[in-house]
């Protein structure tokens, strides 16, 4: 199936529709608020017929009612289903006149209706009408006449997906229908005929594409859920093999178990027998017309179209005619339930269509499958009155009063957004029922046909929700809570508070009460529901009574349309009672995209000894703490698990908490960069004086894939011992008591594998991270243990999603080996200082004292500096591997677990810096290269540093931070280092020009810097090697400044930035735009309300008359020189004339903030004072 044609097509379409709707409203004058009478009988100039009066009127009060949006909507998307049926019947000869209506038989748009117009046999059609418009030659009228025609038809054997002509939304069938570049045109000639011949299942396809955009937009708009978005939102079309598999171990596990003589089960390529036969309880089924499946969130009904198809199978098998077939099917087996009208339409297309394919004349039998829409029922406050004068007969009765129970009529008016949640009970049905035989007992007078009517549609559509089915398959919807509208989250809490973490949670409870006792509870969801503490109650209920017959563990990309590693899925058939039997499951989480899964979810049944394939006792997930689906734990690692339980857990030696939730990060914390270093401390507690003195300290984020030590990006607002945080409504201040422990933490959430970091003590703990103190003399063991092999094994089973909880990390079993304690311990300090090493070794830590490169130059060579800072960095990458072996071997060793765990620490796992000279020097099954670094990368650090020296934030003369706090100058940089080898520059302005116009740009001054550094004798030398590492033509000046002018600044924002925090740079650009008018850097610490003053004056202004100087020596060059030179000049003056136009209008820019003296307080942070001057600056990407 060409799915991006039908995409594109099916996105264009729903525009180009609404866009035509649209046109006919405003020809009709149909609005909310009309200009004409809502009776008018002219419009426009236009006599208006009976007809269209009358659908005028009705479209009129829709809008009223329902607004003009809702029913410009409806009508778009009326029109697009008939007319994607229509060419679906038409492709497949299933329309009742064997005439193609939108194109000709050999599929050009030619539509064969047209060219048979006077013989075709659609009922209802008025022939000398016909004859006329074929003899005016109007081919529109006459395509359009028919048209309707058929849909009429059609509407009397397929009444859910065609209303009969006549209906208002005739009205808006927009014009134009045979246009070559219209929707119907299209629809034939970009989609090919093939894929509508691959079977009914691109209906399905084509509505989750037409509401795509309607999906996207809600999710960008970030709101709660309305009734409205519900629908869009949560719709996710079921790949087929996850249908089948689904379908075949329950529906089909059913019949195989009552008939073991079946052929079924050789067709049924997903089917997983019960091992040995071992499943002896099950309900007995002579008949297929015995079995029952109901799909309770059924979209556009791709899981009933193939239990459709294995019941008719079981049909055929069981010897019934196959003419017969299609309507037992229907009307005894299958049951579709759906909040969207529009998506359950075309479930009942796609139904009726199967049918057809074996009985041809299926749509003269008047037979409808069971698809019903759940809509909202609301009662007006006279159909109220009519209903409560039922009252007294009724209570004589014995019976509910209906308005008296106001959650039945709270949950009717919320219909379409419980959905097929809600499980009305026996006295629920019996209240409707007995207001509905009263009601109509009234007289006359006091009759509501309204209220009768409403009442007998709430029984129609709550009857099928109080069945009891023997399969219920579905892909039910996923949406958090949070994203839930205040009715149906608070209705959610109240009747599924243990499922009331997701929909789909809450699905997979009603499930069980949609079943029969006996029967099966198949679904795909979310696995959160497999390992999440916030799922453990429903695990337990799960283990306790029922049974997991087999699980096909999904993981990441089972959804082609999804992308990326956040949806992670499961499949899974559960059976509605308690066994004692084996459970199967297929682990195909390691498998990409649908065809990959499928395959090996196929080769799993074939070949159980394939590797994924795994056999479990459910009983045994309860000897793990939270009782994960863990069906892939070994016995050694249950065994490990039981003695946690029985002996010790982490949480015994130490304390293991989540920090504290300050409610505001943008308000409480910064990057530690970004605010003064004089407010600041990092790296141990503050005193109680300090307390009260220091507006930062030191947090724990969380933060990126890293052991041992680093991730040191963050500070906290912990002025007055942090009470603004504390007082914050909206904060959590949890575990205060282990702030400025010493502690071991890890992030909460990781896009990776768990990794374990040191603190020696003077960190806040935030909700980030997940943090052990208090071990004490087994602090440096607990490290070890926690960043081995065996604890990441024991990690994937306890929280294989991306979610790192404290109650799995506190259960962890924790063994202490004395006769290894001293090793371990030797073994993780000397991780830790290697760790610390390569963190400190860049600038953006706050432990940073000098450039590397820089400690370790050779006679003033910068090539000798960078091989041996390469070697350096890579024997300690490999000494560290070597130590996470050793460490994984011990505990490997302790645990029991050699046959269990991994003992080589694959590269890309290795959480310091790797050197190479580029990329391609990599070994090829590296894996991740975060942690790898380039001659290019450590050049630009050089580059960067050099900056710092010329901004006064770093010296050659001293370590560490030198000007690092607001509204430092050149003043202070001399009181610290009064005799600079390099000197600053004296106002923190560095210009980035495309040839040498000021004496201070970063071109010329990093020239100066490596002279100052490497000395003169290798500065041309230094400064080749530093261009052939950038990369780039010409000289090295030239590849330096092109640097400067095009790179620096977006390498600056790559450097300082962190993992959910975004780019944070503390160098800023002035940038007049695209034709590099102007460009030069400033550092924000040095920022003095004059700045832009002085920008203005000492830079803007000779750059201006620079360019109108150059402009005027071009001028008179150009009356003189020959036609070649002529020629180069032209576009020199074209590219000075456009650098002077921009930078005029950017210094303009420049005068209007230099005149407010903007003042910036470094505590707001770089994202609130970068904003202040963003007119004026270069965009941050």
């Amino acid at each position: 199936m060409h799915d991006n044609l039908i995409k594109n097509y099916c996105i264009w379409a729903r525009r180009e529709l609404m866009t035509e709707v649209k046109r006919r409203c405003a020809l009709y004058d149909i609005a909310a608020q009309p200009h004409n009478p809502k009776n008018a009988e002219a419009v426009n100039g236009r006599v208006l017929s009976r007809t269209e009066r009358n659908q005028r009127r009705v479209l009129i009060d829709q809008m009223q009612a329902n607004g003009e949006e809702a029913v410009i909507e409806k009508a778009t998307y009326t029109w697009f289903n008939r007319i994607m049926a229509m060419r679906f019947m038409g492709v497949n000869d299933r329309l009742p006149s064997h005439t193609r209506i939108l194109s000709s038989n050999n599929n050009a748009f030619r539509p064969q209706v047209l060219t048979e117009a006077l013989h075709v046999d659609i009922e209802g059609i008025d022939r000398a009408k016909v004859a006329t418009l074929v003899r005016a030659g109007d081919d529109e009228a006459t395509f359009r006449y028919l048209f309707l025609a058929q849909c009429n038809e059609l509407a009397k054997c397929m009444p859910d997906v065609f209303e009969p002509v006549g209906s208002a939304f005739e009205l808006l069938l927009p014009d134009g229908l045979l246009r070559p570049d219209g929707v119907i045109s299209r629809m034939v000639e970009d989609i090919p005929e093939e894929d509508w011949r691959e079977g009914v299942e691109i209906v399905g396809w084509m509505y989750q594409y037409y509401v795509s955009e309607r999906k996207d937009e809600y999710f960008a708009a970030r709101r709660k859920a309305t009734r409205e978005d519900l629908a869009p939102a949560t719709q996710l079309f079921t790949p087929e093999w996850i249908v089948r598999y689904l379908t075949q171990n329950s529906l089909g596990r059913l019949w195989m178990l009552n008939h073991p003589e079946s052929n079924l089960a050789s067709k049924m390529e997903y089917y997983i027998a019960p091992e040995g036969g071992a499943e002896t309880e099950f309900r007995k089924v002579d008949s297929p017309e015995e079995l029952s499946v109901v799909d309770p969130a059924c979209g556009s009904g791709h899981i009933l179209v193939y239990a459709f198809d294995l019941l008719a199978q079981i049909y055929e098998e069981q010897g019934y005619s196959r003419r017969d077939i299609p309507q037992l099917v229907l009307q005894n087996n299958i049951y579709g339930l759906e909040i969207d009208p529009r998506a359950a339409a075309m479930a009942s297309f796609a139904l009726t269509m199967k049918a057809c394919e074996l009985d041809s004349r299926f749509l003269r039998r008047n037979v409808s499958p069971n698809i019903t829409v759940l809509n909202r029922i609301e009662f007006t406050e006279e159909e109220r009155e009519a209903i409560a004068r039922i009252a007294k007969e009724q209570e004589s009765l014995n019976a509910p009063f209906l308005l008296s129970d106001t959650e039945l009529m709270a949950v009717l008016e919320h219909l379409d957004e419980a959905g097929s949640l809600f499980a009305p009970t026996e006295a629920n049905l019996n209240s409707i029922r007995e207001a509905l035989d009263h009601m109509g007992e009234q007289d006359l007078l006091h009759h509501s046909v309204s209220a009768e009517e409403k009442l007998q549609m709430a029984l129609d559509e709550l009857e099928p929700l109080a069945r009891h089915y023997d399969a219920v398959i579905a892909n039910p919807p996923y949406l958090g809570s949070g994203s839930l509208a205040k009715w149906e989250s608070e209705w959610l809490k109240k009747n599924y508070n243990d499922g009331k973490a997701d929909l789909f949670a809450a699905f997979i409870y009603r499930g069980f009460t949609l079943a029969k006792a006996d029967g099966y509870n198949a679904m795909v969801t979310m696995q959160s529901w497999m390992f999440l503490g916030s799922f453990e109650n429903m695990r337990n209920y799960i283990l306790n009574h029922k049974h997991i017959a087999t699980m096909a563990h999904l993981g990441a990309r089972a959804f082609d349309q999804i992308s990326g590693e956040v949806v992670q899925t499961t499949a899974f058939v559960v059976e509605n009672q308690a066994d004692s039997t084996i459970g199967i499951y297929l682990r195909v989480v390691d498998f990409d995209g649908e065809a990959g899964k499928s395959a090996a979810a196929r080769e799993a049944i074939q070949n159980p000894d394939c590797g994924w394939f795994y056999r479990a006792n459910q009983q045994d997930f309860k000897k793990i703490p939270g009782t994960p689906i863990a069906y892939w734990a070994s016995n050694v690692v249950l065994t490990n698990f039981a003695k946690g339980i029985e002996f010790n857990s982490l949480s015994d030696f130490g304390k293991v908490a989540q920090g504290i939730t300050t409610g505001n990060n943008n308000r409480f914390l910064r990057l530690w960069w970004e605010v003064g270093s004089d407010l600041s401390e990092y790296s141990h507690p503050p005193n109680q004086e300090d307390n009260y003195g220091l507006h930062w300290v030191a947090a724990d984020k969380g933060g990126s894939f890293r052991k041992w030590y680093g991730n040191n990006d963050f500070v906290i607002n912990w002025s007055n011992g942090g009470q603004e945080i504390i007082d914050s409504p909206a904060s959590t201040p949890r575990n205060l008591a282990a702030s400025f422990q010493p502690s071991c933490s890890c992030s909460k959430i990781s896009s990776g594998d768990i990794s374990f970091r040191h603190h020696s003590g003077g960190f806040i703990f935030t909700d980030a991270s997940v943090s052990l103190t208090g071990a004490g003399s087994l602090e440096s063991y607990s490290q070890g243990f926690l960043n081995s092999s065996v604890c990441l094994t024991m990690m994937k089973i306890l929280a294989p999603t991306l979610n790192f909880e404290v109650g799995q990390i506190r259960s962890l079993p924790f063994i202490i080996d004395v006769n290894y304690q001293k090793v371990v311990d030797t073994q993780v300090g000397d991780c830790r200082a290697l760790s610390r090493t390569d963190w400190d070794s860049y600038e953006t830590s706050w432990d940073f004292a000098e450039l590397p490169l820089l400690r370790r130059q050779y006679c003033g060579e910068l090539q000798q500096a960078y091989m041996q800072w390469m070697g350096e960095c890579n024997k300690r990458f490999y000494q560290l591997k070597a130590n996470e072996e050793q460490l994984n071997r011990i505990f490997a060793g302790i645990y029991g677990m050699q046959d269990e765990v991994t003992i080589e620490v694959p590269l890309d796992k290795v959480s310091v810096h790797y050197v190479v000279d580029t990329m391609d020097d990599l070994l090829e099954d590296w894996g991740n290269t975060s942690y790898v670094r380039t001659k290019r990368d450590e050049v630009v650090c050089l580059i960067s540093y050099a900056i710092g020296c010329m901004m006064g934030r770093y010296s050659l003369d001293k370590p560490g931070l030198i000007l690092a706090n607001q509204g430092d100058g050149l003043k202070k940089f001399l009181e610290q280092v009064p005799s600079p080898t390099f000197h600053p520059d004296e106002d923190g302005i560095i210009p980035f020009t495309d040839v040498e116009y000021f004496h201070d740009d970063a071109t010329g001054l990093f020239v100066d810097f490596m002279r100052s550094a490497f000395g003169e004798a290798s500065l041309e030398q230094n400064l080749q090697f530093v261009a052939d590492a950038l990369g780039g033509s010409g000289t090295p000046r030239q590849v330096i400044r092109e640097y400067f002018r095009n790179d620096f600044f977006a390498d600056h924002c790559k450097t300082y930035s962190v993992q959910n925090a975004g780019k944070r740079p503390i160098y800023w650009l002035f940038d007049s735009g695209k034709k590099g008018g102007f460009r030069a850097l400033f550092y924000m610490h040095r920022y003095t309300p004059n700045l832009l003053a002085r920008l203005r004056t000492e830079y803007v202004h000779p750059q201006q008359e620079r360019y109108r100087t150059q402009i005027s020596h071009i001028d008179e060059a150009m009356s003189s020189a020959d036609k070649r030179v002529q020629a180069d000049l032209k576009k020199q003056r074209k590219k000075l004339g456009e650098q002077l136009a921009e930078i005029t209008a950017y210094e303009e820019k420049v005068h209007h903030l230099a005149d407010q003296m903007i003042t910036i307080d470094l505590d707001d942070g770089v994202k609130h004072n970068y904003a202040l001057f963003q007119d004026v600056l270069a965009k941050i990407k």
